[in-house]
């Protein structure tokens, strides 16, 4: 049996996790008042700071040093957060390409950190895998320990309220609670899962085992795949306009393999000889993959030029190239162990990554800049229309889109293209987030072919209207296929307007929206989905005209000026 985790290391962690869900709830409960880039940095702080001081449990030699580090990784990171928000207005919302880089660049550099030997000045790859792994594992089980205690607590407020007593379901209902709860909890769960070292360990162990033995798999469809393209050629891959997606993600999980079959690079191959030997030359058919891979990104730049998502993807391209090549040397190689060359791959990899991740999302070089200069360059030098432009793309972009709007709006030329440049900047700049001319005809193109019931009917200038801005998703969808749907106008409710009956076909099933005209504008009211009739089913009753409303059996109530509807059970 396990011995028992100190009780300081787990008061310890308690505290830390309960005082970043207190602050956490304080910048959450004061955010609006905030200016962007202030809430920015105080979220990364935070997450920064508990983060790597729960993760560096046994990479310092003492507390201090421990707390110190983990308050300069919080500094660092409260910079990237108010670059984060540079630029943007008041309110809640993270750049997700942002916090996804500024998620693994903490991962990666809290791993670097512990495997980092500081007598010899070095890294020691056993150090920095046995970190890594075991922070991968520790997150997702104090997450699930925060879970059960979720799910513990509700129970406990289910029996309070069959009893009468409301009381605890209201408090773990209040954003103060669900804050300090959760960060306690996983403060909790982390040190209860980092005291029990040697069942991590074996938990590793398991499952790198069990993925030990995809790798040969992995490499072997590659090895076909890449025989059958001989013969099909490169053709269908590119038609799919998905190809560096698929190619990538199946290097990674490649690389994945590899390194749960390598591990630290101490231990013995995980194959017969034969067999070992075998996979080592089979890994040469990743380089082409990746090659492949960069070739289907570049032609996808060429083609619409970089934006800051393709400024992603190319870093990962170019990483997952570097760890498909730098292994493959592994493979040409005589003597030195199984692979060898994985681990200085790994450690070369991961500082790299740590350069570019922080070039990325800090003011050196932020892709969401990069990719605005991009696409304006562009369009000023005639590679792409004014009318063909993706102006929301630049509205979407508060620190730097907008900007660029507002010196492309006082663009001035000798040509055409330059005034509409100037006119198309300046609508944009006023109507916000707005399709370009090109973009908003594509909706209306797919009015013109959706079926309007009853027949003969026809949508007015305002429904058409909204219905092009594809404000609702179901909208956004019935447009995008419009075969699967019905437009179907009537006065739904008596009160003499028409409204919009929306059916949309997929998969299989078939759901029913209402909606009406508000003083907000157009919204949805009521809807009914996974209907088993066909969509052929749907439209036949609407002109038969058997499709009919009638008033609900059971009337709402109103409680105190508040309509509470009743359902039929």
């Amino acid at each position: 049996m396990p011995a028992s985790p100190p009780s300081a290391a787990l008061l310890a962690h308690g505290s830390v996790g309960l005082a970043a869900g207190a602050a956490l709830w304080l910048l959450a409960d004061g955010w609006r008042a905030l200016p962007a880039w202030a809430g920015f940095a105080g979220l990364y702080a935070i997450v920064a700071a508990a983060g790597s001081w729960i993760l560096w449990q046994g990479a310092f030699c003492t507390a201090l040093r421990r707390a110190m580090a983990a308050l300069a990784m919080g500094a660092a990171f409260a910079g990237l957060g108010a670059h984060a928000g540079h630029g943007g207005a008041t309110g809640f919302g993270v750049p997700l390409a942002h916090a996804v880089a500024a998620l693994v660049l903490g991962f990666v550099v809290i791993g670097l950190v512990a495997g980092f030997d500081a007598r010899r000045r070095r890294f020691d790859y056993e150090a920095l895998f046995d970190a890594a792994w075991r922070n991968a594992l520790v997150l997702p089980l104090a997450a699930g320990l925060s879970g059960v205690l979720w799910v513990l607590l509700w129970a406990a407020a289910w029996l309070m309220d069959s009893i009468g007593v409301p009381a605890p379901g209201r408090l773990l209902l209040q954003s103060s609670s669900i804050a300090l709860i959760t960060g306690s909890a996983f403060g909790l769960g982390s040190g209860l899962v980092l005291a029990r070292a040697a069942a991590l360990v074996t938990l590793r162990r398991f499952l790198l085992s069990l993925l030990t033995w995809f790798l040969p798999l992995t490499l072997l469809f590659a090895a076909g795949w890449l025989a059958m393209l001989a013969a099909t050629g490169v053709e269908p891959l590119f038609a799919t306009r998905k190809a560096a997606l698929y190619l990538l993600w199946f290097i990674l999980l490649a690389v994945v393999f590899g390194n749960a079959a390598f591990q630290s690079g101490r231990e013995p191959p995980p194959y017969p000889a034969p067999l070992a030997r075998l996979l080592s030359l089979a890994w040469l058919t990743m380089p082409p993959m990746a090659a492949l891979a960069c070739w289907a990104l570049g032609l996808r730049i060429a083609q619409h030029g970089w934006t800051d998502d393709r400024i992603w993807a190319a870093v990962v391209a170019g990483l997952l190239t570097l760890h498909a090549v730098l292994y493959a040397a592994s493979s040409l190689a005589r003597g030195g162990g199984w692979m060898r060359a994985i681990a200085p791959a790994n450690i070369a990899v991961a500082l790299l990554k740590v350069v570019l991740l922080v070039a990325l999302i800090s003011p050196l070089a932020d892709a969401r800049r990069l990719g605005v200069q991009a696409q304006v360059q562009r369009l000023l030098q005639g590679v792409v229309t004014p009318d063909d432009f993706d102006w929301s793309h630049l509205a979407r972009n508060p620190a730097y889109g907008r900007p660029a709007l507002a010196a492309l709006a006082a663009h001035q030329g000798p040509g055409p293209a330059d005034a509409r440049i100037a006119s198309l900047a300046q609508r944009t700049l006023a109507e916000g987030d707005q399709p370009g001319p090109k973009q908003a005809a594509q909706p209306l193109r797919a009015l013109a072919l959706a079926t309007v019931l009853p027949r003969g009917a026809a949508l007015d200038e305002d429904m058409r209207a909204w219905l092009a801005r594809q404000a609702d998703w179901e909208v956004s969808a019935c447009l995008a296929t419009p075969a699967n749907c019905l437009l179907w106008l009537r006065d739904f409710d008596g009160d003499g307007a028409r409204d919009l009956g929306l059916v949309f076909s997929r998969s299989g099933y078939q759901s029913f929206t209402i909606f009406a005209r508000t003083p907000a504008g157009w919204a949805r009211q009521a809807g009914t989905s996974h209907d088993v009739r066909s969509l052929t089913a749907w439209r036949e009753a609407i002109e038969r005209g058997t499709v009919t409303p009638v008033p609900p059996r059971w009337p709402d109530l109103m409680i105190d000026g508040e309509r509470v509807p009743l359902r039929e059970r």
